[in-house]
């Protein structure tokens, strides 16, 4: 079959936008447009080590022995023929950008880390890394085997101090993050996800960030690094994510504030008390450049005062606010949601149940399920705001997170009302909408989920768009 003259970036563009069973089926047409394809399907790859006991945290469903049994062999078995295929053909290990590792076995899984340090070393175009579990840990070997090319590389947790002669050798990271919460994973499998991390591994994180060669763009850290780190890790940062403690420090964080002059995105998420909002600066020629502004607390014990208020609205004020989600459930929203609209440039949001009126893109929402909106299918509370939300023309990605219930509304139902969309989440499922693509056919979009595993372990690569995986980071 011959096709159509158009330019790769015509065809890359087309590819792109189907489903991924459609582009498995371009493989068969033409070779200039396999090689397209296999970039849009291998670009981002996730190896797993796992057994059959850790199933059930990549499958919040996985309750049928069957379905256990077969599903850690199968993911295994992918796993390793992608790294066999990765070491046998260049053009395919050229093509792989991002490598997400999800670590949960009960063994050190030796001979699959061998097989995993083989691929890294025959990938000449890897520019991120993540590495999900603790079942084995992040070792010195991985370490030693990451390509000169890496740009970006996330731990769950902090690396053993063996690892540290490796890891100066990557001398342009633009993201080091040792803590990454997503759903996040339980028990004894979630191992030091919980943020009480040992203060000699914790040390270990500081000497790397000293010791690499040229300052991080990327950072995600605890509270307790903020006054340990050089300023210099400061200066050229552009996105910084802050995860307090239950034993919260934020005594360093003016200091952040103040040499941090590049940052355009900034989370403080966890355990937040009332004085972090007193501490926000109210002059915009601090962080001048702020884009995207998080704050979340699911779990605030207290109710924030006016005067906190007050300053949290004179800090977003002014700025060139692209993107802000805010998750603090018992504040009271009367002053800020009087000034939200003053954020005309504003794209991106979440919010607890709060809609604003801008030109939203992306839209993120934390309801109280057991409350009036379960009320569906009855007319009421919920059909408000389904219509409220089909008055927003342009937005594509919608994330509702239940709040004390479970949904009630399918998203069959969602989608019909809301068809702009094209990635809808209800809680722990994701779906991505296509359309069928012949307009004279009176047929619905079609729902296309995400695998549990891969929602559990999203990663940036994962969504549609840069704005879309930013909103659904700390969900």
């Amino acid at each position: 079959m011959k096709c159509p003259e158009f330019p790769t970036e015509i065809w890359t563009m087309i590819i792109e936008d189907l489903p991924e069973d459609s582009q498995v089926s371009v493989f068969h047409v033409s070779r200039a447009l396999h090689s397209i394809a296999l970039r849009s399907l291998f670009s981002n790859i996730k190896i797993y080590l796992l057994n059959t006991r850790y199933v059930h945290y990549m499958d919040d469903n996985a309750s049928e022995a069957d379905h256990v049994i077969t599903l850690s062999p199968r993911l295994m078995k992918r796993s390793w023929e992608i790294l066999e295929y990765i070491t046998r053909s260049p053009e395919f290990a050229r093509v792989v950008k991002t490598m997400n590792v999800i670590a949960c076995s009960d063994s050190q899984a030796v001979f699959e880390q061998m097989s995993l340090g083989k691929a890294l070393r025959a990938m000449p175009n890897l520019r991120k890394f993540y590495w999900f579990g603790v079942h084995p840990e992040f070792s010195e070997s991985i370490a030693q085997s990451l390509p000169p090319s890496l740009r970006s590389l996330t731990l769950q947790t902090f690396p053993p101090i063996s690892v540290l002669p490796s890891l100066p050798s990557l001398t342009h990271f633009q993201s080091l993050t040792p803590i990454y919460s997503s759903f996040g994973m339980v028990d004894d499998c979630a191992g030091e996800l919980d943020w009480h991390i040992p203060s000699d591994r914790s040390q270990n994180f500081i000497s790397i960030i000293e010791n690499i060669t040229s300052a991080p763009e990327y950072l995600t850290i605890i509270d307790k690094h903020m006054g340990y780190l050089p300023i210099r890790a400061y200066d050229a940062l552009t996105d910084l994510d802050i995860c307090f403690t239950p034993q919260f420090n934020d005594s360093c964080l003016d200091m952040v504030f103040h040499h941090a002059p590049l940052l355009e995105s900034l989370s403080i998420i966890g355990h937040i008390s009332e004085d972090i909002f007193l501490m926000l600066p109210q002059s915009t020629v601090i962080m001048p450049r702020l884009k995207s502004f998080r704050i979340s607390c699911p779990a605030m014990p207290f109710q924030l005062g006016a005067a906190s208020i007050s300053v949290f609205a004179q800090f977003l004020t002014g700025r060139p606010l692209e993107r802000l989600s805010v998750r603090l459930p018992v504040a009271s929203w009367d002053s800020i949601s009087l000034l939200l609209p003053v954020l005309d440039k504003l794209t991106i949001s979440g919010f607890w149940d709060y809609i604003p009126e801008f030109r939203i893109l992306a839209l993120h929402l934390d309801i109280p399920w057991d409350l009036p909106y379960s009320t569906y299918p009855n007319p009421s509370p919920f059909s408000h705001l389904i219509q409220r939300l089909s008055q927003l023309p342009h937005l594509t990605f919608l994330h509702f997170q239940a709040i004390h219930g479970y949904f009630s509304m399918p998203a069959e139902d969602i989608i019909s009302e809301l068809p702009q969309l094209r990635t809808l989440g209800l809680h722990h499922f994701f779906w991505d909408i296509w359309d069928v693509g012949d307009p004279t056919i009176n047929e619905s979009p079609r729902l296309v989920p995400w695998a549990p595993w891969k929602v559990k372990f999203s990663v940036d690569e994962d969504f549609r768009c840069a704005d879309d995986a930013w909103l659904a980071r700390y969900r």
